[in-house]
Order: structure tokens, then C-alpha cells, then sequence
């Protein structure tokens, strides 16, 4: 593993656009976390902070970062659909092979550098909640603080499996700007056709962009009570079923990616 670890960091330590993504994306996380922290809202023309309406109060507080935390995903997907495609263009791929890496082991290694990014912006992420709700939150009590944590997991498993999407999307397409139109054509044109016209209500949880989105919830409606008006039905856990069925995909894209490299004449 850390071989392929290695091989890996020297392909990435050469390319500046690596990091320069990479640093945008982390100063985003982090100027959404002062934004939110500072900002204040307007109700009943009485000026607010979010933590005066519970937004940054242990337990809820897992899920309304994370929630909001998960839309910066794309800035990494992009990152890894161009890393992926340069492997073509540059032909490292070839050079890898003919080095002795296995197709079996170049996988690996990509699945592997996908989980250290979805594994440090977890990790960001878990230090951004507890600064913000340690100091913010009114409730500090062990057993509030860490409960339903599990979105902290949630998030991961989101981004392992949006990542592995969208690596199979760069295998399959090889062209870093097709192969993000074709990931924002099946976000926004094929799966809602999908959800909308052509599968019976209810079944939509298994598309595999709103299984994603299933693990965490839209948290804010039952913040403001906007659900009580509309009538919507809020979730505030991890479903299990969502968790299945999203690790189910991630297998899927992981052998699908597996299997277009070791069918592909390189």
C-alpha cells in the first residue's frame, strides 16, 4: 500500500495544478466555516447569528456542516477526473505498466489516493465542527457532543463514493473536459429525467447521486420549521439503507473503472 502510495506522490509532487486545487479547496472549507461563524441573519427584522438559531448546537451541528461541507466536493472531483485523464495524455499509464505495476495495483493506487483526500477532508472538516460547536454550542455534555457523529462517516463514504464516480467517468472517457460534461450532464439532465419521468415515486434513492445525497439530509427546513409549514418529512440520522446502497456503487465504479483498464488496449 505505501508503495503505491509512493508512486503515486511522485506523480502529484511535480504538478502544481494538484496543489493549488488542493489549497483553494481547503481555503473554501475554511472560508465557509468563518462566513457562517461571523455572519449574521436577518429575522423578524432582528439581527442574528447562526448559533442563536441552534445551527451551530451539538448534535445537530454534524449534520448541518457536513450538509453544507459536501457541496465543496466538486473542486476535488475535478482535481482527480484531471490527474486521471493526464495519466493518457502523458502516457504515465503505459509507463506504469511497462514498469511492472500491475492494471490491478494502478487501481489501487488511484482508489487509494481518493481515500487519503476523502480521508483529510474528513478530517478538516471533524476539526472545523468541533472548534465552531466547542465554542459556540450550548450544549457541551459527552454524550450530546458526540451524538449522531456518524455524519462525520456519512461525509466520508459521500466523497469515496462521488470520487470513484467520477474516476470512472476519467477511465471511460480519458478527456478532462468531456469527462466533466459528461458528469455534469448525468447530474443534471439524465438522473432527475430519471427520478422524475421515468422511475416510480420512491425508487429514486437508487440513483447513485441522490443515494450520496440520502446519507446526509437537508437539515435546514427543520431548523426554521419550514417542514411544519410545507408539510415535508426532515431527516436528522444516517439511514443504513442509504449507506448500503451508496458502498454498493462504490464497489460497482471501483470494478468498472478495473475492468475498462484491463480490457482497454494501452
Amino acid at each position: 500500500m505505501l508503495r503505491l502510495l509512493s508512486i503515486e506522490y511522485r506523480k502529484l509532487k511535480t504538478n502544481n495544478a494538484f496543489f493549488i486545487f488542493t489549497f483553494f479547496y481547503f481555503l473554501a472549507l475554511a472560508g465557509f466555516a468563518w462566513i457562517i461563524g461571523s455572519v449574521g441573519v436577518d429575522i423578524e427584522s432582528i439581527n442574528m447569528n447562526f448559533g442563536d438559531i441552534g445551527v451551530f448546537d451539538f448534535p445537530n451541528i454534524w449534520q448541518n456542516i457536513t450538509y453544507i461541507a459536501a457541496f465543496f466536493k466538486i473542486i476535488l472531483a475535478i482535481i482527480i477526473i484531471t490527474f486521471i485523464t493526464n495519466e493518457y495524455q502523458y502516457r504515465t499509464l503505459r509507463q506504469n505498466l511497462i514498469d511492472g505495476l500491475s492494471k490491478k495495483e494502478f487501481i489501487a493506487s488511484k482508489v487509494l489516493m481518493m481515500m487519503v483526500l476523502a480521508g483529510i477532508s474528513t478530517l478538516f472538516v471533524f476539526a472545523i465542527i468541533m472548534i465552531i460547536g466547542l465554542t459556540q454550542s450550548s450544549f457541551l455534555e459527552p454524550d450530546i457532543i458526540i451524538m449522531k457523529s456518524s455524519f462525520i462517516f456519512a461525509y466520508f463514504l459521500k466523497l469515496v463514493a462521488f470520487f470513484s464516480m467520477v474516476m470512472l467517468i476519467a477511465f471511460f472517457v480519458k478527456k478532462t473536459g468531456f469527462s466533466l460534461a459528461t458528469l455534469f450532464i448525468w447530474a443534471a439532465i439524465i438522473e432527475p429525467l430519471m427520478k422524475y419521468k421515468v422511475l416510480p415515486e420512491g425508487w429514486d434513492r437508487i440513483l447513485p447521486l441522490q443515494a450520496m445525497s440520502n446519507l446526509i439530509h437537508e437539515p435546514f427546513t427543520r431548523i426554521t420549521n419550514a417542514d411544519k409549514v410545507f408539510g415535508n418529512i426532515t431527516y436528522s440520522s444516517v439511514d443504513l439503507t442509504d449507506v448500503f446502497i451508496t458502498l454498493g456503487y462504490t464497489v460497482i465504479f471501483i470494478y468498472l473503472s478495473y475492468y475498462i483498464v484491463k480490457k482497454r488496449d494501452l
